[in-house]
């Protein structure tokens, strides 16, 4: 894994929005032409189009479980091709462990020690997203969250990093 302040943690809702999935596209493109490392989790979603996005550069996925079978399922091919592109998968886990809901805050914490800062694209007040960005806040990490109507679950969430601490931007 490369030095921590050549990686940024970009993650966001499982369920995204248009908006959602076009910034997830631009931060990761972004970050990935100035050489960082993308660390996500390898959700679906955001996680995984940042992970796409940044397969040509370097990307890194933390995983909630085994290193053998991807979790979702849907994304094995996905962690096929960041092995296939020199990418990372990465678990504390031990192998053949199944992925198992109390592991995911194991995972964010993780997540947000490996960074040198983390931009929540999108994710409500209880989300993964918003723990990792609350554990990169608590690590003295910038957090970067993007700005959202705030009569959205997603706004709600957005205001609370803010209130927390994270820098609000609009792309």
């Amino acid at each position: 894994i490369t030095d921590e302040k050549s990686n940024i943690a970009i993650v966001g809702t499982r369920k995204p929005s248009y908006f959602g999935r076009e910034q997830a596209k631009n931060f990761s493109s972004f970050f990935s032409s100035l050489n960082f490392s993308i660390i996500s989790g390898l959700a679906k979603g955001i996680d995984s189009i940042c992970h796409e996005e940044s397969l040509l550069n370097h990307t890194i996925a933390i995983l909630g479980g085994e290193l053998v079978q991807a979790y979702p399922k849907e994304n094995q091919k996905l962690s096929e091709k960041i092995i296939e592109n020199s990418g990372t998968l990465l678990s504390q886990f031990p192998l053949y462990q199944t992925t198992l809901p109390q592991n995911f805050p194991q995972r964010n914490e993780l997540i947000a020690a490996l960074s040198a800062g983390t931009i929540v694209v999108e994710g409500n007040e209880k989300s993964g997203a918003a723990i990792t960005g609350k554990l990169s806040l608590e690590m003295g990490k910038t957090v970067v969250v993007l700005s959202q109507d705030f009569r959205t679950p997603f706004g709600r969430g957005a205001i609370q990093l803010h209130n927390a601490g994270a820098i609000f931007v609009c792309s």
